[in-house]
Protein backbone atom coordinates (compact mmCIF):
# COMPACT_ATOMS: atom_id res chain seq x y z
CA UNK A 1 0.00 0.00 0.00
CA UNK A 2 1.53 3.35 -1.02
CA UNK A 3 2.55 5.77 1.72
CA UNK A 4 0.74 9.10 1.94
CA UNK A 5 0.85 12.33 3.91
CA UNK A 6 -2.18 14.27 5.15
CA UNK A 7 -1.35 17.76 3.88
CA UNK A 8 -2.65 21.29 3.46
CA UNK A 9 -1.35 24.58 2.09
CA UNK A 10 -1.60 27.58 4.41
CA UNK A 11 -0.41 31.02 5.41
CA UNK A 12 1.39 30.90 8.74
CA UNK A 13 0.73 33.54 11.39
CA UNK A 14 3.69 35.32 13.03
CA UNK A 15 4.28 34.71 16.74
CA UNK A 16 3.24 38.21 17.83
CA UNK A 17 -0.14 37.90 16.09
CA UNK A 18 -0.65 34.37 17.36
CA UNK A 19 -0.02 35.67 20.89
CA UNK A 20 -2.73 38.31 20.41
CA UNK A 21 -5.17 35.64 19.21
CA UNK A 22 -4.34 33.35 22.14
CA UNK A 23 -4.95 36.23 24.55
CA UNK A 24 -8.30 36.75 22.84
CA UNK A 25 -9.11 33.03 23.16
CA UNK A 26 -8.47 33.21 26.92
CA UNK A 27 -10.88 36.14 27.22
CA UNK A 28 -13.50 34.37 25.09
CA UNK A 29 -13.22 31.12 27.05
CA UNK A 30 -14.71 32.90 30.07
CA UNK A 31 -18.00 33.45 28.21
CA UNK A 32 -18.00 30.82 25.43
CA UNK A 33 -18.44 27.31 26.91
CA UNK A 34 -18.56 23.85 25.35
CA UNK A 35 -15.68 24.61 22.96
CA UNK A 36 -12.28 23.01 22.37
CA UNK A 37 -9.73 25.77 21.71
CA UNK A 38 -7.10 25.53 18.98
CA UNK A 39 -3.56 25.66 20.37
CA UNK A 40 -1.61 28.82 19.57
CA UNK A 41 1.09 27.01 17.59
CA UNK A 42 -1.60 25.47 15.36
CA UNK A 43 -3.26 28.75 14.29
CA UNK A 44 -3.06 29.38 10.53
CA UNK A 45 -5.03 30.42 7.44
CA UNK A 46 -5.81 27.38 5.28
CA UNK A 47 -5.61 28.06 1.55
CA UNK A 48 -6.24 24.47 0.45
CA UNK A 49 -6.78 21.27 2.41
CA UNK A 50 -5.56 18.39 0.24
CA UNK A 51 -6.18 15.33 2.41
CA UNK A 52 -3.94 12.30 1.87
CA UNK A 53 -1.27 13.07 -0.72
CA UNK A 54 0.81 10.14 -2.03
CA UNK A 55 4.38 10.66 -0.82
CA UNK A 56 5.63 10.15 -4.36
CA UNK A 57 3.67 13.29 -5.38
CA UNK A 58 5.00 15.60 -2.64
CA UNK A 59 8.08 16.86 -4.52
CA UNK A 60 6.01 17.67 -7.61
CA UNK A 61 3.35 19.31 -5.45
CA UNK A 62 5.90 21.55 -3.73
CA UNK A 63 7.47 22.51 -7.06
CA UNK A 64 4.09 23.42 -8.57
CA UNK A 65 3.12 25.49 -5.50
CA UNK A 66 6.47 27.34 -5.57
CA UNK A 67 6.06 28.17 -9.26
CA UNK A 68 2.43 29.23 -8.82
CA UNK A 69 3.05 31.71 -5.99
CA UNK A 70 6.41 33.13 -7.12
CA UNK A 71 4.69 35.75 -9.24
CA UNK A 72 2.82 37.30 -6.32
CA UNK A 73 4.24 40.14 -4.27
CA UNK A 74 4.06 40.09 -0.46
CA UNK A 75 0.95 41.77 0.95
CA UNK A 76 -0.56 42.74 4.30
CA UNK A 77 -3.36 40.88 6.04
CA UNK A 78 -5.26 41.73 9.25
CA UNK A 79 -7.09 39.60 11.81
CA UNK A 80 -10.41 41.24 12.68
CA UNK A 81 -13.73 40.29 14.27
CA UNK A 82 -15.28 37.02 15.38
CA UNK A 83 -17.54 34.66 13.45
CA UNK A 84 -18.91 31.11 13.40
CA UNK A 85 -19.78 28.28 11.02
CA UNK A 86 -22.40 27.31 10.01
CA UNK A 87 -24.00 30.32 11.73
CA UNK A 88 -23.68 32.21 15.05
CA UNK A 89 -26.87 30.76 16.56
CA UNK A 90 -25.81 27.11 16.04
CA UNK A 91 -22.03 27.34 15.89
CA UNK A 92 -19.87 24.28 15.36
CA UNK A 93 -16.70 26.30 14.72
CA UNK A 94 -15.58 29.74 15.97
CA UNK A 95 -13.21 31.77 13.85
CA UNK A 96 -11.46 35.11 13.43
CA UNK A 97 -12.02 36.98 10.19
CA UNK A 98 -9.26 38.21 7.89
CA UNK A 99 -9.10 41.39 5.85
CA UNK A 100 -6.67 42.35 3.11
CA UNK A 101 -6.36 44.71 0.18
CA UNK A 102 -3.90 42.24 -1.32
CA UNK A 103 -4.33 39.34 -3.74
CA UNK A 104 -5.52 36.68 -1.30
CA UNK A 105 -8.24 35.25 -3.56
CA UNK A 106 -6.04 35.04 -6.69
CA UNK A 107 -3.27 33.51 -4.55
CA UNK A 108 -5.66 30.88 -3.22
CA UNK A 109 -6.88 30.14 -6.77
CA UNK A 110 -3.28 29.73 -7.98
CA UNK A 111 -2.51 27.33 -5.11
CA UNK A 112 -5.63 25.26 -5.80
CA UNK A 113 -4.82 25.06 -9.52
CA UNK A 114 -1.22 24.07 -8.83
CA UNK A 115 -2.32 21.28 -6.46
CA UNK A 116 -4.79 20.03 -9.05
CA UNK A 117 -2.02 19.74 -11.65
CA UNK A 118 -0.37 16.97 -9.65
CA UNK A 119 -3.62 15.17 -8.91
CA UNK A 120 -4.14 16.64 -5.43
CA UNK A 121 -6.98 19.17 -5.76
CA UNK A 122 -8.38 20.81 -2.61
CA UNK A 123 -11.07 18.72 -0.91
CA UNK A 124 -13.40 21.77 -0.90
CA UNK A 125 -13.77 24.46 -3.58
CA UNK A 126 -15.25 26.96 -1.13
CA UNK A 127 -12.92 29.56 0.39
CA UNK A 128 -13.80 31.94 3.20
CA UNK A 129 -10.66 33.57 4.69
CA UNK A 130 -10.57 32.86 8.42
CA UNK A 131 -8.51 31.45 11.27
CA UNK A 132 -10.27 28.69 13.22
CA UNK A 133 -9.88 29.32 16.97
CA UNK A 134 -12.30 26.76 18.48
CA UNK A 135 -14.60 23.84 17.71
CA UNK A 136 -17.53 22.48 19.68
CA UNK A 137 -16.38 19.90 22.20
CA UNK A 138 -19.31 17.54 21.56
CA UNK A 139 -20.93 17.79 18.13
CA UNK A 140 -24.67 18.31 18.29
CA UNK A 141 -27.14 19.58 15.73
CA UNK A 142 -27.90 22.53 18.01
CA UNK A 143 -24.28 23.66 18.25
CA UNK A 144 -23.43 26.58 20.54
CA UNK A 145 -25.12 30.00 20.51
CA UNK A 146 -22.36 32.56 19.94
CA UNK A 147 -24.49 35.51 18.83
CA UNK A 148 -23.66 37.53 21.97
CA UNK A 149 -19.86 37.28 21.80
CA UNK A 150 -19.82 37.73 18.01
CA UNK A 151 -21.74 40.98 18.34
CA UNK A 152 -19.60 42.10 21.27
CA UNK A 153 -16.27 41.52 19.52
CA UNK A 154 -17.13 42.58 15.98
CA UNK A 155 -14.46 45.29 16.12
CA UNK A 156 -11.73 43.18 17.78
CA UNK A 157 -8.36 43.34 16.02
CA UNK A 158 -5.48 40.88 16.17
CA UNK A 159 -3.11 43.14 14.28
CA UNK A 160 -1.65 43.10 10.78
CA UNK A 161 1.20 41.10 9.30
CA UNK A 162 2.96 40.70 5.97
CA UNK A 163 2.37 37.56 3.92
CA UNK A 164 5.60 36.65 2.12
CA UNK A 165 5.24 32.87 1.70
CA UNK A 166 2.84 29.97 1.72
CA UNK A 167 3.64 26.77 3.60
CA UNK A 168 2.82 23.14 2.86
CA UNK A 169 2.03 21.50 6.19
CA UNK A 170 1.83 17.88 7.24
CA UNK A 171 -1.07 17.10 9.59
CA UNK A 172 -0.69 14.20 12.03
CA UNK A 173 -3.85 13.31 13.94
CA UNK A 174 -3.37 12.48 17.63
CA UNK A 175 -5.78 11.93 20.55
CA UNK A 176 -4.83 15.40 21.85
CA UNK A 177 -5.50 17.04 18.48
CA UNK A 178 -3.66 17.46 15.18
CA UNK A 179 0.04 18.31 15.04
CA UNK A 180 1.14 20.45 12.09
CA UNK A 181 4.69 20.28 10.71
CA UNK A 182 5.99 22.40 7.80
CA UNK A 183 7.08 20.35 4.79
CA UNK A 184 7.95 23.12 2.32
CA UNK A 185 7.86 26.89 1.98
CA UNK A 186 7.11 28.81 -1.22
CA UNK A 187 8.14 32.45 -1.40
CA UNK A 188 6.06 35.29 -2.86
CA UNK A 189 8.76 36.91 -5.01
CA UNK A 190 6.74 39.47 -6.95
CA UNK A 191 7.90 38.29 -10.37
CA UNK A 192 4.74 39.63 -11.98
CA UNK A 193 2.37 42.47 -11.19
CA UNK A 194 -0.40 41.59 -8.75
CA UNK A 195 -4.03 42.16 -9.58
CA UNK A 196 -6.22 43.16 -6.62
CA UNK A 197 -8.91 40.72 -5.54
Amino acid sequence: MPESTRAFIAIAIPAINRAAIVEFQVRLAEQMHGLRWVAGESLHLTLAFLGDVPDENLAALNAEIAAAVAGFSPFAISARGLGAFPNPARAQTAWIGLETGGPLLPLRAAVAEAAGKVGCPPSDDRFSPHVTIARVRHKTRQGVDLRGPIGQYAAWSGGTWNVSEVVTFRSDLTPKGPIYSPLARAELKGEKRNEPN
